[in-house]
């Protein structure tokens, strides 16, 4: 498998569990993170990728309030991707999701890479509800 189109990325992420601080860039304008799986029974790691990050906003649900950056959590918080949406744009992505159904986490990026695999397609998907099969995702190299 050389790409990963649009729904089968967020089929994967649906509902999967991150660090609460996942979704901060680094001075690169980079976010990379590890999600976990755990609907199938046993644990699947996806490892995520998205370079040239911009227009990041980070706001609770029922309000207009945007941050560049998340709340402070308290020790061990997670996020739960409840939602995932990709859209692809002119000049690159839209990325999208609702962690607990109570945040949105919104973004733009030049690329994504799913277990180090491109990310492509045109289009877009919004994942909020399990997929009736695991989607076909190339296995992640952490150990």
């Amino acid at each position: 498998m050389t790409t990963v189109g649009i729904r089968p990325f967020c089929e994967a992420l649906y509902c999967t569990h991150a660090a609460w601080e996942a979704f901060t860039a680094t001075a690169d304008r980079r976010i990379a993170f590890t999600a976990v799986a755990t609907t199938s029974g046993h644990e699947d790691f996806y490892l995520v990728e998205f370079d040239d990050v911009r227009d990041f906003s980070w706001r609770e649900d029922n309000s207009l309030s945007i941050a560049r950056t998340p709340p402070r959590p308290h020790p061990d918080d997670r996020l739960e991707l409840s939602d995932v949406g990709l859209e692809r744009e002119r000049d690159g992505w839209r990325f999208w999701c609702e962690p607990w159904y109570c945040r949105v986490i919104e973004f733009r990026c030049a690329t994504i890479r799913l277990n180090g695999v491109l990310v492509v397609g045109e289009g877009k998907w919004l994942q909020d509800e399990l997929p009736g099969d695991q989607p076909s995702i190339p296995p992640s190299t952490r150990v």
